[in-house]
């Protein structure tokens, strides 16, 4: 019988917990082994939601059209670069046409891809009552894992996120 792992981290900020969260999904950890809570249940003002909800908004929407822009521009290049290579006939209104339809195309993946690869998974990331509220107390990411090899991986991540304490134990 293998044994669960569980790392448990402590933050001073709610965005370095958030993006904890995410970086923990991309090295592979399950979404539901990764949970977020404060140790005191806190009110949230409307305003303090409001402004966590349009950070979120605005951090998604940043990350879609720098992705959008490098799409639309890569995509351009290889349509245009692939017309170049057949030696279309009329080599100017084919570049023409192949640079809005490439332009179109790469914006269209790169603004997606932009934007999924920084969502996260688990939704407790966008918890306006956990991670909005900067005047918390502190916050607590807890990781239960049930590969141990995923532990240092884990540990690594919270420390590059600036993890104030950090606690191993094995159940």
């Amino acid at each position: 019988m293998e044994n669960t792992h569980r790392v448990v981290a402590w933050f001073d900020e709610a965005d370095d917990a958030r993006e904890a969260m995410v970086d923990l999904e991309v090295k592979g950890i399950d979404a539901d082994a990764i949970h977020i809570t404060t140790p005191a249940p806190t009110a949230v003002a409307k305003e303090t939601a409001h402004r966590a909800d349009l950070d979120v908004i605005h951090r998604l929407g940043s990350r879609t059209l720098v992705g959008g822009l490098l799409g639309a521009a890569i995509g351009a290049a290889v349509v245009v670069g692939a017309l170049v290579v057949m030696r279309v006939d009329s080599l100017g209104t084919a570049v023409i046409v192949g640079a809005i339809a490439g332009a179109s195309g790469g914006a269209l993946i790169g603004s997606y891809w932009g934007m999924v690869t920084r969502l996260p998974v688990n939704e407790e990331a966008f918890d306006t009552s956990v991670v909005g509220d900067d005047k918390a107390p502190g916050i607590e990411l807890q990781v239960r894992l049930d590969d141990p090899h995923k532990e240092s991986d884990a540990v690594g991540v919270l420390r590059q996120h600036h993890a104030q304490q950090i606690n191993r134990e094995v159940a």
